[in-house]
């Protein structure tokens, strides 16, 4: 399969043969049968919260608002300092994110802001717009209910709803401290209305201690709005976390399979623990690392479940390095692809140096003999080198080499670790007896192969010793009758600028400007030396809205996942390391 990666883009509008029809939920499935006329009603709301963010705005920054939204929005007029309209305008901003993101917490934030604009418009201002347009906002909700159905973080969602009847309490309270004989019930009624409103300036006078108790009543509001958009994370049993686990590590395969194990990644699998899927989360995104491995029939109702997880807990689901056939199969669901390079597979049992096909690896590995390389296997790893000065030079060129390696990186970046006992080494040596390159590999697991993990060379080594590295540890497992060796993803490998695909001509022509600060032609050019068979890998994301969201959380997954930790990498790469 050497050549140029197939195009594979975009696929919408079909069903998914192989597994019949999606389920009813699945929201790709979903929009494709939706009515435009039902899907203005889903949005209606939402669209009406972020206007009145704009009016709130318009407040702020001019002091009033010129275009008179506020007189046919549910909540309004907008009057008052900048800070407390700024305050509004971020409330009704986050809760018209929630709607957008179906989140239940937000439904009832938006009945509860709808009811509060009814009270304050209708009964205080008498504003009949604005109140038509409140239960016109308010039926809309109703209508679309079952929309919302996105979960909150269980701790989230007690300290928001907390945080919004602190703030019920606190605009009782004022009501109380300025109301007088029969007015009370009509005050409390305005305080508690305009503190949902938001938008609408406080109804209740008083001292400025009712002042400030209204505003903290509002800061609540806020804060609570900002919680309502955190997702639910994985809330699996730990036993059941765990078997997913143990499924991974034994029916687990391929190049991706030793990354798949580490502590960022957990597991999905089925019932019957055939076929387990591995996924990293980041923030409000999870990322599943390659293919469903397993059984392949039951491969398709493991990637449903972990989906049907996301939907429900307002995830953003990403699939990373995925094979031509799963983008394919979720291609016909509606799912946006981008090629992100291509896998290089070498057969060590079939590997013949003198073939033709690898003449420029042959005169590569023949120069570096007459340069003084020689070589030597471990299959055991650093540990049974048996040579504690060599062990010790080679810790010292990894440090070396990444004095000037740039950020420090990780997920599917390989990394030297000295102690790591899983993985076999092959060294080059030069003529004065320290190493000049040396290269980890890894078994993947299951299928009986190895991966290629870590390179490293010497800055002005022998030319060649990588090579030499790699050609001894394919001989080696060619012995070994290994059929399979992964030399890993060659990133933006094999796009082209005049392919058919409008998204890989654009990726094609944005590795231009990758070029200066990552060598991804020439990291290609030295994996083709060894005549490998080339498979194309894919980022799969759900549609093209959500590309932005996925890179983002890729970029953070390979330089930590914690924004702490991206800091960290971010800035070792800034400052040369001692």
């Amino acid at each position: 399969m050497s050549g140029s990666v197939p195009a594979v883009g975009v696929h919408i509008g079909e069903q998914h043969r192989s597994g019949g029809q999606l389920p009813a939920d699945d929201p790709t499935s979903v929009a494709q049968r939706r009515h435009p006329i039902a899907t203005i009603v889903e949005f209606l709301p939402a669209l009406a919260l972020l206007l009145c963010s704009v009016s709130s705005d318009m407040v702020a920054i001019l002091g009033g608002d010129p275009v008179g939204l506020w007189r046919v929005l549910p909540a309004g007029p907008v009057a008052g300092d900048w800070v407390g309209a700024e305050a509004s305008s971020t409330a009704f901003l986050l809760v018209g994110i929630a709607l957008l993101r179906r989140k239940r917490i937000g439904y009832w934030m938006a009945l509860a802001m709808v009811a509060g604009s009814v009270v304050v418009q209708g009964v205080t201002l008498d504003h009949p717009a604005s109140v038509i347009t409140a239960l016109g906002v308010g039926l809309a909700l109703l209508a679309t209910r079952d929309r919302y159905q996105a979960g909150t973080g269980r701790r989230e969602t007690i300290v928001a709803a907390a945080l919004l009847a602190g703030g019920v309490a606190l605009a009782t309270v004022a009501a109380v401290a300025a109301a007088t004989g029969a007015d009370a019930l009509g005050t409390l009624a305005e305080a508690v209305g305009s503190l949902l409103d938001l938008a609408t300036p406080v109804a209740v006078p008083g001292l400025a201690t009712v002042g400030a108790l209204l505003v903290a009543a509002r800061v609540a509001y806020v804060l609570a709005s900002v919680l309502v958009l955190d997702p639910r994370h994985d809330d699996r049993p730990r036993a059941e976390v765990d078997a997913a686990r143990a499924t991974l590590r034994r029916v687990g395969r391929g190049a991706l399979f030793p990354y798949q194990l580490a502590p960022e990644c957990t597991a999905w699998t089925d019932d019957a623990g055939t076929t387990a899927l591995a996924v990293a989360p980041v923030g409000r995104v999870e990322v599943a690392l390659g293919d469903p491995v397993g059984e392949p029939t039951a491969a398709e109702a493991v990637l449903d479940r972990w989906l049907e997880r996301c939907r429900r807990d307002d995830i953003a689901p990403v699939v990373y390095q995925a094979s031509s056939e799963l983008t394919a199969k979720l291609g016909r669901r509606g799912w946006a692809s981008v090629p992100v390079g291509r896998e290089a597979i070498v057969d060590p049992s079939t590997f013949d140096l003198s073939s033709p096909r690898v003449a420029n690896l042959r005169h590569t590995v023949t120069r570096s003999r007459k340069g003084g390389i020689t070589t030597r296997w471990s299959p055991g790893g650093l540990a049974a080198l048996g040579d504690p000065q060599l062990v010790e030079a080679i810790v010292r060129l990894d440090r070396e080499w990444r004095r000037t390696a740039g950020p420090q990186l990780g997920f599917t970046v390989g990394t030297f670790d000295p102690q790591g006992a899983h993985g076999a080494i092959a060294v080059a040596i030069g003529a004065d007896g320290l190493p000049a390159a040396f290269a980890v590999l890894r078994p993947t697991g299951s299928d009986g192969g190895w991966m290629l993990d870590v390179m490293r060379r010497s800055h002005g080594g022998v030319p060649g010793a990588l090579e030499a590295c790699l050609v001894a540890a394919i001989s080696a497992l060619g012995e070994a009758n290994v059929t399979q060796l992964s030399l890993g993803l060659a990133p933006l490998a094999g796009l082209g600028t005049d392919a058919p695909r409008r998204s890989e001509r654009w990726l094609a022509r944005g590795a231009r400007f990758v070029r200066p600060f990552y060598n991804h032609e020439g990291l290609a050019f030295f994996k083709d030396k060894f005549a490998p068979v080339w498979e194309p890998r894919f980022l799969l994301v759900p549609g093209w809205t959500s590309l932005p969201t996925a890179v983002i959380a890729l970029l953070r997954l390979h330089l930590g996942g914690g924004w702490s930790r991206v800091v960290r990498s971010l800035a070792a790469g800034l400052i040369p390391a001692r």
